[in-house]
């Protein structure tokens, strides 16, 4: 690389790292940041991490020989500073996959939170048995969002805790408007919010074996990375899948992690 780009892309790593005023970093500032956060703690994988930023939002991808390394860029990339609204790190450890130690396609995801209105259900782990919590929830909170006047969302949110050898914890919610997150809570229904912050990722089948085989592989990559996860886990996917009476659709485990 010739000098005068790396000066260059170095000037945008110490521009994002100064506080910022009113001028937002350039998505290539973004880009070229991550691309300098990447060459300073892992020189060898140039070529080999790809950083794109769109809006604010950055996403970086690639290959790498080692869950050290994996560890090493995610917590550089997530150590950047500015105005960086979301980041997404989509990178793979080489050969991973078929050693069965870790999900077959792992993200590290940076999730805003949301104001939602849910209601727990005690289930057993069965499919049939979620399946049949996930539908109650959503009949009830069909019906108070129709007593509140307010369009459902496209979307459901499931949060999974106090996972057992044979039962679970079930949060099931819907997205509240803005202008709507002042409800009072009830006897049933609770005002809260989705999880934030960095996440694990990978695809896994909603009611089915499967999830929680997904979730202890993201635990055991989240304790190989030496990150703290949390004691849930949780998907979101469309409301028109969730409202078959069949398995739905594989969408993102989300393991929050520290």
């Amino acid at each position: 690389m010739p000098d005068e780009i790396v000066h260059v892309v170095e000037d945008a790593f110490h521009r994002l790292q100064q506080p910022q005023q009113d001028d937002a970093p350039s998505d290539a500032d973004l880009a070229n940041a991550a691309q300098v956060a990447v060459h300073n703690c892992e020189p060898g994988l140039r070529g080999r991490i790809h950083a794109a930023a769109v809006g604010g939002h950055l996403t970086v991808t690639g290959t790498v020989d080692s869950a050290r390394q994996q560890s090493a860029i995610e917590a550089a990339i997530r150590a950047l500073k500015g105005k960086v609204k979301s980041v997404t790190i989509d990178i793979e450890v080489a050969g991973a996959s078929a050693s069965g130690d870790a999900p077959h396609h792992t993200v590290h995801h940076e999730v805003a939170s949301e104001p939602m209105l849910y209601v727990t259900r005690y289930c057993g782990l069965e499919p049939y048995s979620m399946t049949a919590a996930l539908h109650e929830a959503m009949d009830v909170l069909d019906r108070r969002f129709a007593e509140l006047s307010l369009q459902v969302p496209e979307d459901v949110v499931v949060v999974y805790r106090n996972r057992l050898l044979e039962s679970v914890v079930l949060d099931i919610g819907y997205i509240l408007p803005g202008t709507a997150s002042q409800i009072p809570d009830s006897a049933e229904l609770k005002l809260g919010r989705t999880p934030e912050g960095g996440m694990l990722a990978a695809p896994a089948q909603y009611g089915a074996r499967e999830l929680f085989v997904v979730h202890d592989q993201l635990l055991r990559q989240a304790h190989l990375a030496d990150l703290s996860p949390a004691n849930f886990a949780w998907q979101r996917f469309p409301l028109k899948d969730a409202r078959l009476r069949v398995e739905h659709p594989a969408s993102p485990l989300f393991l929050p992690v520290d």
